[in-house]
């Protein structure tokens, strides 16, 4: 159902972007989606991005992994959603494929993220890699 519904949002509103995955017992492996809007924006604002998923996971075991950005106001956006079922490293490179394909291949110059070496992908070699200073404080005390 839940495939179904952003499929139809996807033929609706040409902008938006889903994908999924999903196991053997078609059972939702990992969703990601992108408003249109958000695609704009990012297009607009997208040069620095941090990507946290460290929020918990919800009752269905997925973990919740937004990008987010500054716009030039320096209002922090979501850019998209992103359910994965954990967070190994071929999820991940499934993830930055849509990234990529969701933004047209437009790299950030900046990735803020935790300190993670899958993060250190090769599709973002050309990008800044940060680490956020909450989880390097977080580490320390």
């Amino acid at each position: 159902m839940f495939v179904e519904n952003f499929k139809r949002k996807q033929e609706v509103h040409l902008p938006c972007y889903f994908a999924s995955k999903l196991d053997f017992d078609c059972t939702i492996k990992q969703a990601f989606w992108v408003y249109g809007i958000a695609r704009l924006n990012y297009s607009l604002h997208g040069n620095v991005i941090s990507f946290d998923r460290t929020h918990g996971t919800s009752r269905y075991e997925m973990v919740y992994a937004p990008f987010t950005r500054l716009d030039k106001h320096r209002l922090s956006f979501t850019f998209n959603a992103t359910f994965l079922r954990d967070e190994k490293v071929e999820l991940l490179r499934w993830l930055f494929d849509n990234i990529l394909d969701a933004t047209k291949g437009h790299l950030p110059i900046c990735l803020i993220t935790y300190q993670d070496p899958a993060m250190k992908e090769e599709k973002f070699q050309s990008t800044t890699h940060r680490f956020c200073i909450w989880h390097i404080m977080r580490k320390l005390f």
